[in-house]
């Protein structure tokens, strides 16, 4: 192999290596921390990384590192709501749940879409961000907190969010 010259830039060789290296080594763990050839990313750089990463149809996870794509791979969804907020809407004098503001893993905060809330078949909570392109699952702290707001329902379970009454559906089983 040949061997990178210290004063100029890496040759064709030297950067396909570097390419095939970024596209392989990130990963996000169940807890939503990201990592690289086994080593915590600095969280500035999750930061940055969570707020460009994109999935593709086929569900692979993407971001930009220098120009190149970096393929992810992801234990569960890649991201999960840390924790929340909620927004209270003042109407006729009286507070009211109005919305929920999500904490996200890499730093990232915005309102849950009640829409996209879920559950799978373990119970567990997910959410979709980022515009709907991708998933959240709900972390202990958050779970707990939002569980706080919802009200069983003749299908389920209900959150009761901007003014109307949101069911939570049941995501169906996915065979592996």
């Amino acid at each position: 192999m040949p061997e990178r010259r210290a004063d100029g830039p890496p040759d064709r060789e030297e950067r396909r290596r570097i390419l095939r290296e970024r596209m392989g080594g990130y990963r996000i763990d169940r807890g939503g921390r990201w990592w690289y050839r086994g080593a915590p990313l600095d969280l500035e750089i999750e930061r940055q990384f969570a707020e460009g990463l994109e999935q593709f149809g086929d569900g692979r996870l993407r971001v930009m590192c220098e120009g190149e794509p970096c393929y992810v791979t992801c234990e569960d969804a890649p991201f999960v709501v840390r924790d929340l907020r909620w927004e209270r809407a003042r109407a006729g004098g009286s507070a009211a749940r109005d919305r929920i503001l999500l904490s996200l893993s890499g730093g990232i905060e915005e309102p849950l879409d009640p829409a996209t809330l879920h559950l799978d078949a373990r119970d567990v909570l997910y959410c979709r961000v980022r515009s709907g392109t991708l998933e959240a699952r709900f972390g202990p702290r958050a779970a707990t907190r939002i569980a706080d707001g919802m009200r069983p329902h003749r299908d389920g379970w209900a959150i009761d969010l901007e003014g109307r009454t949101w069911v939570i559906a049941a995501r169906p089983a996915v065979d592996p």
